[in-house]
């Protein structure tokens, strides 16, 4: 039986799906009416002014490297907290497909 403290947990994991998470809603929101040149700019620009999103997103890339070992010890419940944390970004993303 697989003790508790060699668990690696899902640290790496859930960052990775909020910072993708969150990027689909800024592609959405821009890319909804067609790719085109402003879109990259006006997310370029978001990239620079949003503080908050560009630390999701390098959070997300920074651990990469661990995401294959906690993917592998994987379990149940951990599987259920990801699902959790992406359904909290499902409404974000159904209101960015209806605008």
């Amino acid at each position: 039986m697989e003790k508790v403290e060699d668990k690696k947990g899902i640290k790496e994991l859930t960052e990775l799906v909020e910072g993708v998470l969150c990027l689909s809603v800024v592609l959405l929101e821009n890319f909804k009416d067609g790719v085109q040149a402003s879109d990259f700019v006006s997310i370029m620009k978001k990239l620079e002014s949003d503080k908050e999103f560009r630390s999701l997103l390098m959070k997300s890339y920074d651990g990469m490297s661990e995401i294959s070992v906690e993917i592998k010890d994987l379990d149940v419940s951990e599987s259920a907290e990801l699902f959790i944390v992406a359904l909290r970004h499902l409404p974000k993303i159904v209101e960015a497909l209806k605008n």
